[in-house]
């Protein structure tokens, strides 16, 4: 298998993990010529665009009827309806006859009735295989056999390709090409000469793309976001084009076309302009979520003309803020299904803002970051307001005005089910308010004390009982709290993350002696 071994995608000192978004951009074998104790492959099937290997047997049947049957079997097998996927759905008269091929091969092939893992139904084989990653499947699993690589590349298991960054466009390419039948989620980062053409190519290949993510890629032209709107206009669902410096608003313009649109990433995208979300909330009529964070010349105009565009459908907005004011929150607040809301600069929000908020009782995640103008009162009263019970993400960091009656009203009103509470150098937060944070948010999952340097850390005991979801405290700059009580809390929640006031993790300290060297 010097074909697989050899890949340069694949050193073989290189040390990786199973994860799923570590697996290698290869392509097929590059040598198709490979000898074993079952089959030789030597050719492809132009017809049904996928790779078809032919088989040199023991029992000289022609190689191209076993080897079509057989890549059949492997590639194309049943779905819970009976389809043979790789198939035209439509076309019942081919699918016979690639089916009466298949029955063929398993009556008469010796080499594939000799094999043990053979007998089992191509059901309970593409259950077995499902369980690996796709990075194990391309790495580990393809260069056993050549029946192995037949399964190991069924298009049904690359669903989702996410790409290692920096990978070569051509190789991307390539591996779209002969696995991208079944794909619906590509995700690409900082991948290298990646241009039109090899767009048009991934949009060829992947007919049921439905996410599609480009980040990072500082080379990116206007023809891959041609292409985009030529091939994955009728498919494509959410697209991710964060921090791409080419992206301007002619861009955008081409990607109107995708109607079917229901999530956009613009984020650091830092050519566009006003007219642009206006142009994004006319054009898209199944928007439901857009992230313009980074952008920090957007004006109230722009966000109001979005949200009375969008008003039906708006379910996330991620937001710089800079430029916007309690208008824009106003305008927002008529969008009763929005579920996310995310001001990364809330300068300009006063307490009207707080106000339109109380509108939107859908609401699961709220980011209102450097709320300076928020009055002591107004978040006292927001927190306490029934549009909050259903927040499981709050973030408030850098409102100088939260005080323990707020933060008490926040623990009471949406504590039961926050699960990620931010609330860095919120200054004059003290140990009453953390303490109403630990007895009343029981599903916390994160807790960013970052700043607050008024506490004293006396709640911190009661952490390992009331906050049994806890996985990450950060406590940095809380100078006042002493290193015995958070050493304490490891002790007992020793999986536990732990930002110490300096910023260090806090580990446990086993003190033990061996056996052996006791006295």
């Amino acid at each position: 298998m010097a074909g697989f071994l050899g890949d340069p995608m694949f050193p073989p000192d290189e040390k990786k993990n199973a994860a799923d978004n570590d697996w290698p951009t290869s392509a097929a074998p590059t040598d198709n010529t490979f000898k074993c104790d079952y089959c030789v492959a030597t050719i492809w099937s132009k017809n049904l665009g996928i790779t078809v290997p032919s088989i040199d047997c023991q029992c000289q049947k022609s190689s191209s009827d076993v080897g079509l049957a057989s890549a059949l079997h492997w590639l194309l097998s049943p779905d819970a309806h009976g389809r043979l996927q790789g198939l035209r759905e439509n076309d019942a008269t081919e699918r016979k006859r690639f089916e009466k091929h298949c029955e063929r091969m398993k009556r008469d092939c010796t080499c594939y009735n000799n094999n043990p893992f053979a007998d089992l139904p191509s059901e309970i084989i593409l259950k077995i295989f499902s369980s690996f990653s796709r990075y194990q499947l391309g790495r580990t699993v393809a260069p056993v056999c050549h029946l192995f690589m037949w399964c190991a590349y069924e298009p049904r298991f690359w669903g989702k390709m996410n790409f290692r960054p920096a990978a070569n466009a051509s190789d991307v390419a390539n591996t779209c090409t002969q696995r991208g039948l079944h794909t619906k989620e590509i995700r690409l980062d900082r991948t290298r000469n990646f241009v039109g053409k090899y767009m048009d190519v991934i949009g060829k290949s992947c007919p049921r793309l439905q996410k599609l993510a480009i980040c990072s890629n500082d080379d990116l032209d206007c023809g891959v976001v041609h292409s985009i709107s030529n091939f994955c206009d009728k498919t494509l669902v959410e697209l991710d084009l964060s921090f791409q410096s080419a992206v301007d608003h002619n861009c955008v313009m081409w990607l109107t076309r995708l109607k079917k649109l229901k999530k956009l990433n613009l984020a650091g995208c830092t050519r566009l302009v006003d007219d642009t979300i206006i142009i994004i909330g006319l054009s898209f009529q199944k928007l439901e979520a857009l992230n313009i964070e980074g952008i920090s010349w957007i004006t109230d105009t722009a966000i109001m003309h979005f949200a009375h565009a969008r008003i039906k459908t708006l379910k996330s907005l991620e937001t710089d803020g800079s430029h916007l004011t309690s208008q824009s929150v106003q305008a927002l607040g008529f969008c009763k299904r929005l579920e996310r809301l995310s001001f990364q600069h809330a300068e300009l929000l006063t307490d009207t803002a707080l106000r339109a908020l109380k509108g939107l009782t859908n609401l699961k995640v709220l980011r209102m970051c450097h709320g300076l103008d928020f009055s002591p009162e107004a978040l006292r009263v927001f927190f306490s307001h029934p549009c909050t019970k259903k927040l499981r993400k709050l973030d408030f960091q850098q409102c100088s005005q939260l005080t323990d009656e707020g933060v008490i009203a926040m623990a009471k009103g949406c504590g039961p089910n926050l699960e990620i509470l931010i609330l860095n150098r919120c200054w004059d937060i003290r140990d009453r308010g953390f303490r109403a944070i630990v007895m009343n948010c029981r599903k916390l999952k994160v807790l960013d004390l970052l700043g607050c340097d008024r506490l004293t850390g006396a709640p911190l005991s009661a952490i390992p009982l009331q906050l049994p979801k806890l996985l990450s405290l950060n406590i940095m700059q809380c100078h006042q709290i002493q290193e015995v009580c958070i050493r304490e809390l490891v002790r007992n929640r020793e999986k536990l993350h732990v930002l110490n006031t300096l910023g260090k993790r806090v580990f446990v300290q086993h003190n033990y002696m061996p056996q052996d060297c006791k006295f």
